[in-house]
């Protein structure tokens, strides 16, 4: 199962919907593991292969606000590229379950009048000289 200390509880929330009712194992374009640069030793690595100095990972506490659990899928559709791949490479019906599993996910992050869900990000930060 996805943790939330791996991309935040936005991505283990959409993930987590994937591996209920769908497959993480789908076709997609050659890229990083979503998470690779989440852990700080692989920071750490690829800065000092490129010869940067000082390097320094830390991790940066966000909320992602939306008004509503569409504003979740809408969020995947129109921002989180790899995500939407990830999805419309589902079968139909299992799809249909994954949207319906985030926007029921989603609404437990009902804050007042709208959601917040963390999205914590990385920020590694290093020297050139």
């Amino acid at each position: 199962m996805v943790h939330a200390r791996s991309g935040g509880d936005l991505l283990a929330l959409i993930l987590g919907a994937v591996q209920t009712h769908g497959t993480l194992d789908v076709a997609l374009p050659l890229a990083p593991p979503f998470f690779r640069f989440a852990d700080s030793a692989e920071c750490h690595k690829v800065l000092t292969a490129a010869q940067f100095t000082t390097p320094s990972v830390s991790t940066i506490p966000l909320t992602w606000y939306g008004k509503t659990p569409q504003d979740v899928l809408d969020l995947i559709y129109k921002s989180l590229v790899r995500t939407q791949m990830l999805l419309e490479a589902q079968t139909a019906g299992a799809r249909e379950r994954i949207h319906e599993a985030i926007l029921e996910g989603a609404a437990r992050y009902r804050v007042g009048d709208g959601l917040a869900i963390a999205v914590p990000a990385v920020m590694a930060t290093a020297a050139k000289e």
